[in-house]
């Protein structure tokens, strides 16, 4: 409803900080991406069947991308992946953003600190990045994109740099 009245713009810095609270409703990744996923509907309609480039088949990507990174966080891998994959149904073309691997590799970080330098353990994301990539790269759904699985391990490879630049190393 704000957007409907104001122009929202995204900044690249830190403005607030996330307050973790155990046992919140932020702390279960599956209550998360529910309530994400009724809030587009009801904003948006029902999740598109197919993969496609509109807003609301990148919002509801976005949406499965956010859990993957969650369940990710908590360690559930293959659920994480399963979301991941989700997205990228929906929306393939996230397979060739930086962002994408860049939040994969910074996903294990405490809840309010990704991205900080100090807390980033690149080494040991990297192995978890590329089996995404091969995994994804198997898929038959992803058959018509898989042609371009070089610039996805390119597009992983560039983050991964980003993010040991900053670290220092």
């Amino acid at each position: 409803r704000f957007s409907r009245q104001y122009c929202l713009v995204g900044v690249p810095d830190v403005l607030v900080r996330y307050r973790v609270v155990v046992g919140s409703m932020s702390s279960n990744p599956k209550r998360m991406l529910d309530n994400r996923l009724r809030v587009l509907a009801k904003h948006l309609g029902e999740q598109p069947h197919d993969a496609g480039t509109s807003i609301s088949h990148q919002a509801f990507a976005n949406v499965w991308l956010r859990g993957a990174l969650e369940y990710l966080h908590a360690d559930d891998e293959q659920t994480s992946y399963d979301c991941l994959l989700s997205a990228v149904r929906l929306y393939p073309q996230l397979l060739g953003e930086r962002r994408l691997y860049y939040e994969l590799a910074c996903s294990r970080q405490e809840r309010g600190s990704r991205g900080d330098v100090r807390q980033l353990a690149v080494a040991e994301q990297q192995p978890l990045l590329f089996d995404l990539i091969v995994r994804l790269t198997s898929e038959s759904a992803l058959a018509p994109y898989q042609a371009d699985a070089p610039a996805w391990r390119a597009q992983a490879l560039w983050a991964l740099a980003q993010l040991h630049y900053q670290a220092g190393e």
